[in-house]
């Protein structure tokens, strides 16, 4: 089995849009681990989508035969490069070298074990059609995953613009909001429900 990691140089995991290395790691017949290889990465100051996608699908390429990653975190066009390149994301902030053996063990435990223990990804959870053009997602459910962002679901979808109303199920308004939903043309307007829910009703301008 491999898996990669991007670290620093002390071996601690980075965040998808920091500087460190791109290590690959690969397990022997003994179940030891060893470090195959290992490149410069870095995508500080790199804001640029399309560029972000080149770098990032550079550095896919050269890592072979391996599909999972481990990171600090991750914004969502960063993971979605890697899902679409069939990456499984773990999210860990400390050494990445420690935890090799257990994610190993995750990764190859069959069945309802392995779905119930692997990080589900942004792709996951997607927004779903009640008819012309309204769409509705409960992101309470999302974030019942710590290792996704309301963000990583919801930026693509709202980026597309296909759509004529978004209803969201939510406790409150994404802080993040007010940075997205400005320079697409869309406004919202939200309320409580009786039991105390809010919803947030996303639409153009």
């Amino acid at each position: 089995m491999r898996i990669a990691a991007l670290v620093d140089n002390d071996g601690r995991t980075i965040a998808m849009n920091e500087s460190g290395n791109l290590i690959l790691y690969e397990q022997d017949k003994h179940a030891a681990w060893h470090e195959i290889k290992k490149c410069e990465y870095s995508l500080i100051n790199i804001t640029d989508a399309a560029q972000i996608r080149k770098i990032l699908r550079k550095h896919i390429s050269t890592i072979t035969d391996c599909h999972i990653l481990l990171a600090k975190d991750g914004k969502a066009i960063y993971r979605m490069i890697f899902e679409d390149a069939g990456y499984h994301l773990w999210r860990l902030e400390g050494i990445a070298e420690k935890v090799l053996w257990q994610v190993a063990e995750l990764e190859h435990a069959g069945g309802m074990k392995k779905t119930a223990q692997k990080l589900r990804t942004a792709a996951d959870y997607h927004p779903v059609s009640k008819g012309k053009g309204h769409y509705f997602i409960d992101i309470c459910e999302v974030m019942s995953n710590h290792n996704i962002h309301s963000s990583d679901v919801l930026i693509p979808f709202l980026e597309k613009r296909n759509f004529e109303v978004l209803e969201i199920n939510c406790t409150h308004i994404p802080r993040w909001f007010e940075n997205v939903l400005e320079p697409l043309e869309l406004k919202l307007r939200s309320q409580y429900t009786d039991s105390g829910l809010m919803k947030v009703f996303v639409s153009k301008k």
